[in-house]
């Protein structure tokens, strides 16, 4: 029988099988001597059904050589090849984004093939039962999510054998010209564990309409600016996963030369608002909700030397630390520079030359390239091509334009090539009574939810009558310092209640306007 023909064959088995499942009744159609399916699916059966017959007949070749007690490594390596070529086969179908989870897997039948193949039948069937696949992509996505989370389990137990038994089981399986992911990828333990560690940018696929809806729980009002900081993080990110990922496939599974030929796609930004109108906060918000390395710095305290404040390379340092000293999950990070504008190079804070030389330092940074330093005596060396640079502040002389544009922030004292480095300049606006109430109410993160948790502790309910929130909003918006005037209205009100109830009292305590206005306003 020819090659062709076998192929053909196992082709037909596995639609047979699928077909059995029903699974493709509402795809596609088919008669008793023919099959009809979108072009897709059809291109997806190929793929699997190709592969499938290539390690059938890799492991056919092999059989015999392997000594008994490396038999599991070797099917292992046969399922990481069937996995990771099929994942590779499939990119081309459309742009998938899976999340990976673990996956068991034991070996008991000699066709270890085969053996996947009932496994991935079996899964198709379990999740049909769920839910109903309503178009072709839901099975790519599906077919990519099982091979995906099968190629990640072997990566993980192939890693637990010493590194001379995966090179000697490696030789028998595989020859040189032989490009799978088995050999390219996994054979050096140092190469897993590094691919592992980078697993939060591989899965960081949220689009921007999802970042903002979860911002949007915390902050009241800045719609453009969680627009925009939700579109740059979704955008550098999304390419920076997809490129870094052709990367490692192509080179072998080599992080540092992949984040070396991987050009930046990156969006600076700098945010201009008063104090208190959620530009920090809106950041934090943000490093919760996506996996990244994540840090704040205080201009402030910076000097270009260092010998009065920090220096700019403490913020690798920052980021190194923070990423658990993983230093290829730190050249993708996030560093948030607050209070840019007090590093303007003519401001009224007596740092004029200091805030300049900090600025020069700084693009050294922002601008890309490799920056060395030495942490407990090893030496690093990190490129900040893909790390996202965020800057805020409040520039006070200027903050009043609507628009304010690159050339305001050049006249403030921000030198030309620090902001030729920044592609987006967006206004925070002063909060006013409406969202400071809207923080009230309907925060996740409500200043009010603290003091209920403090009397709930001692058996007390507490609770705020709709004219009391009023009344605090309007309070606090008079202190011209946004949300940060909240939580001290909160507790001058609640001052004497906190000292007295706990311990003397159980029930509930009402708040209304009346003992709000006793208490702030004598």
């Amino acid at each position: 029988m020819t090659l062709e023909k076998t192929k053909d064959n196992e082709r037909r088995k596995t639609i047979e099988k699928l077909k059995q499942m029903n699974f493709f009744n509402y795809l596609g159609r088919y008669s008793d001597n023919s099959y009809f399916l979108p072009r897709e699916l059809n291109s997806l059966c190929e793929i699997i059904t190709d592969n499938f017959s290539r390690y059938n007949q890799m492991e056919k070749d092999c059989e015999g050589k392997i000594p008994a007690e490396n038999k599991k490594l070797a099917d292992l390596y046969y399922s990481l090849g069937l996995a990771g070529n099929i994942l590779e086969d499939m990119k081309n179908l459309s742009n998938i984004t899976v999340d990976k989870e673990e996956i068991s897997l034991e070996y008991e039948k000699k066709d270890v093939t085969g053996h996947i193949m009932n496994m991935y039948l079996k899964d198709i069937e379990k999740n049909e039962n769920e839910f109903v696949f309503q178009k072709p992509r839901d099975i790519i996505d599906h077919s990519y999510d099982f091979f995906s989370r099968l190629y990640l389990h072997c990566q993980k137990e192939i890693a637990k054998y010493d590194d001379e038994t995966k090179k000697e089981i490696a030789k028998l399986l595989f020859n040189e010209s032989d490009k799978t992911h088995s050999c390219n990828i996994i054979i050096n333990k140092d190469k897993n564990e590094t691919i592992r560690k980078i697993e939060p940018i591989l899965k960081t696929t949220k689009i921007p309409f999802e970042i903002k809806k979860s911002l949007d729980k915390y902050i009241m009002g800045q719609e453009r600016g969680k627009r925009v900081l939700s579109s740059a993080v979704s955008f550098h990110y999304g390419l920076l996963r997809k490129k870094i990922h052709d990367e490692l496939k192509n080179n072998g599974g080599d992080i540092n030369k992949a984040l070396k030929d991987t050009p930046p796609s990156k969006t600076n930004i700098i945010f201009i608002g008063p104090t208190g109108c959620g530009k920090t906060y809106s950041l934090r918000k943000l490093s919760e909700e996506i996996n990244i390395p994540f840090i704040e710095e205080d201009m402030s305290k910076f000097s270009k030397t260092g010998y009065v404040g920090k220096n700019v390379e403490s913020i690798l340092m920052d980021l190194y630390y923070k990423a658990d000293e993983n230093p290829y999950l730190a050249q993708m990070g996030i560093v948030y520079l607050d209070e840019i504008d007090k590093i303007a190079s003519e401001n009224t804070f007596g740092k004029d030359v200091s805030g300049e030389g900090v600025q020069e330092e700084l693009l050294k940074l922002i601008e890309g390239g490799y920056n060395s330093f030495e942490i407990n005596g090893k030496n690093l060396s990190l490129t900040t091509n893909h790390i996202l640079f965020i800057a805020s502040g409040a520039f006070e002389n200027i903050i009043e334009k609507d628009p304010i544009s690159r050339e305001d922030l050049i006249k403030y004292g921000m030198k030309r090539e620090f902001m030729g480095r920044v592609q987006k300049i967006v206004k925070y606006h002063p909060l006013n009574k409406d969202h400071l109430k809207k923080i009230l109410n309907e925060s996740k993160d409500t200043p009010l939810n603290d003091y209920k948790d403090f009397f709930r502790i001692h058996n007390i309910g507490l609770r705020f009558t709709d004219d009391a929130i009023d009344f605090i909003a309007e309070e606090a918006s008079h202190e011209k310092i946004g949300a940060r005037a909240i939580s001290g209205k909160i507790e001058d009100i609640l001052e004497e209640y906190m000292f007295e109830k706990p311990g003397n009292y159980k029930g509930e305590l009402v708040i209304d306007r009346k003992y709000a206005e006793q208490r702030l306003l004598g």
